[in-house]
Formats: structure tokens, C-alpha cells, sequence
């Protein structure tokens, strides 16, 4: 459950920043969500299946967002 969590939330993070870095300068949000949103599934189906894997690759992506700002 923990390795579907981080996957989902790493890939989530990748695709999205991913697509708005690389892609064409302007882009609706609607094509950015839909890319953000396949991360995340194929982030907790990559992280369900593989676990330990997903925790060393994808745990500081994860955490991407939830810095102690003060």
C-alpha cells in the first residue's frame, strides 16, 4: 500500500512538470491534468506491483511539495 502511495504520488509529480517543462510553451490544463493523472495511476500500479523499488526510486519525488516552509 505504502509503495502504491509513493509511486502514485512521484509519477503523479514527474508527468506533470514533466509535460509542462518539455512540451509547447502554451498548454490548457485540462492536457496537463490528463498528463499528471496517468502518472498517478501508472505511479501506484508501477508502485503496487513493485514495492521496494518504487520507495528507492521514486521517494524524493514523492515528497516533491511538502517542504517545511515556514
Amino acid at each position: 500500500m505504502r509503495g502504491a502511495v509513493i509511486g502514485g504520488l512521484g509519477l503523479f509529480w514527474i508527468t506533470g512538470l514533466g509535460r509542462l517543462m518539455l512540451g509547447g510553451a502554451p498548454i490548457a490544463l485540462d492536457h496537463l491534468l490528463a498528463w499528471a493523472l496517468a502518472g498517478l495511476l501508472c505511479g501506484t500500479l508501477f508502485g503496487a506491483s513493485c514495492p521496494r523499488l518504487a520507495h528507492c526510486l521514486l521517494l524524493p519525488f514523492s515528497l516533491f511539495g511538502f517542504g517545511a516552509a515556514s
